[in-house]
């Protein structure tokens, strides 16, 4: 307790004569240690104390970050030396327990000009935001660049080759199977219950790790690289008896004006989205479905790489999905799946003003690589990049790192997309539209060239 609520809390237990009385004759009453002895224990038994020396190595930790990553997407006015002051300052006070810590990170990011999408995590705030995965155990998946864009330390070739398409682990959760195996981000999978997991999608590699039934082995058995010395290793984690997740996606079949429209409804982005998004365009495939309706109204998106994978099941290889802008300015490409198209049919996207993020990347890849128009109202116009970055003690920050460009390089941020149309068009009408996108796309190319 703090001397001057201590100094409130006894003022009201006495009247003013007594305290007068008492203040003479002996030491103040509320320095009493029979009177403050219990609430103190208790103050102390809540928090955690934590020495000098991880005190600064977390507060380095986290302005570091912050001060290397964060991208000033909206135009707030982040200063890195009004940063740097504040984390000065920080340094120089004396934090005896955690809590203490996590109280001034939360305070000097939400003073530091950021964006409202940044923020400081406690442990329990961060285990919560990922620890679903479509593995089971604890893993979130990425290819090797994905990994390198949003790691401090990139994955190195130093210890042996790793491939552009080798899948990577980028976070494991806290207090998981995979932690208690021994795994650790930056590890470098190779293979899953015996299946050689480079060239496949992240996705793909996480359902290797699912139950499927009685007929599924007790046991998930990976063999990965270390990535912090190039070691080859193996563990045997229980296999999950069954996932969690909200399943993204619905479907239906209807015939209107004499042609079999499937319609998929995508409701959010999760690690099963686009294994759903695939099955369910097989699915209708299979039941004789003439053209195709994306339906992402409503959808509030989610992880970006999601929507990469879903834009190559349409597009296929080699199609630019989107750019980043990171926080040094540098434009990076980002790819589809490096696979055929899963169908080439006709294709619209739905979209209103809730169509946000991910399924924004999404919509916008379709229609400027002109595989699909867009029908409904304005985008919700969210179009930046987020990491969680986890520190040693469990806490973190998540951080707006970088902004998307479509793959015509239109900045929707703040913007949002114009659709096409905005009741479901005619066959003709939507092939008409989708051709003018593809002249003004040349066009653009063109001018840019």
């Amino acid at each position: 307790l703090s001397p001057s609520r201590r100094t409130v809390l006894s003022a009201a237990t006495l009247a003013p004569a007594a305290w007068a009385a008492r203040a003479r004759a002996e030491p103040p009453f509320w320095q009493s240690d029979n009177f403050w002895d219990p609430m103190v224990k208790m103050e102390i038994k809540s928090k955690t104390p934590i020495s000098p020396e991880e005190a600064k190595t977390l507060i380095n930790d986290a302005t570091e970050t912050v001060s290397r990553l964060y991208f000033d997407a909206y135009g707030n006015g982040f200063s890195k030396a009004k940063w740097a002051k504040a984390t000065q300052a920080a340094l120089a006070k004396d934090f005896k327990y955690r809590e203490d810590i996590y109280g001034e990170l939360s305070s000097m990011i939400s003073n530091a000009n950021v964006d409202r999408y940044t923020y400081f995590l406690r442990p329990e705030e961060i285990n919560d935001m990922v620890k679903f995965d479509v593995s089971g155990i604890g893993l979130n998946l990425v290819f090797k660049e994905e990994f390198n864009r949003r790691a401090f330390q990139p994955v190195s070739d130093a210890l042996g080759p790793v491939a552009e398409d080798d899948v990577v682990l980028v976070a494991v959760v806290k207090d998981s199977p995979a932690e208690a195996a021994g795994m650790r981000i930056g590890d470098v999978l190779a293979e899953v219950d015996g299946q050689p997991t480079r060239g496949m999608e992240p996705f793909q590699v996480m359902s290797l790790m699912q139950s499927n039934g009685t007929d599924s082995p007790k046991d998930i058995n990976i063999r990965y690289r270390r990535g912090a010395d190039g070691s080859e290793q193996s563990v045997a984690i229980p296999r999950p008896v069954a996932l969690k997740a909200k399943e993204p996606v619905s479907t239906s079949l209807k015939v209107e004006g004499g042609t079999k429209k499937g319609y998929i409804s995508l409701t959010e982005f999760n690690s099963k989205s686009p294994g759903a998004v695939k099955a369910a365009v097989e699915s209708l495939d299979a039941q004789g479905a003439q053209e195709y309706v994306l339906d992402l109204r409503g959808n509030p998106g989610g992880l970006a790489q999601d929507a990469v994978q879903i834009a190559g099941l349409f597009l296929g290889s080699d199609a630019p999905v989107t750019y980043t802008v990171s926080n040094e300015g540098e434009l990076l490409e980002r790819m589809g799946s490096g696979t055929p198209p899963i169908t080439d049919k006709p294709l619209v996207v739905r979209v209103n003003f809730a169509t946000a993020s991910a399924s924004e990347i999404l919509a916008a890849a379709l229609r400027d690589n002109c595989r699909a128009p867009l029908v409904g109202t304005k985008t919700f116009g969210k179009a930046v990049i987020q990491g969680i970055y986890q520190f040693s003690d469990g806490s973190g920050i998540k951080l707006t790192i970088g902004k998307y460009l479509t793959p015509l390089k239109r900045d929707i941020n703040q913007k949002g997309i114009e659709p096409d149309f905005f009741i479901l068009p005619s066959r003709e009408q939507a092939q008409q539209t989708i051709g003018k996108v593809c002249t003004d796309a040349l066009a653009a190319v063109g001018t840019n060239a």
